[in-house]
């Protein structure tokens, strides 16, 4: 249980980085 609410806090942050670097390259762009 521990391991799989790690995992989704874990694709959460990496889904918000992602977000924000493509909003970067966006707005670079």
């Amino acid at each position: 249980m521990f391991q799989v609410r790690s995992l989704l806090s874990a694709s959460r942050t990496l889904c918000k980085l992602f977000v924000r670097i493509r909003t970067a390259e966006h707005l670079l762009a």
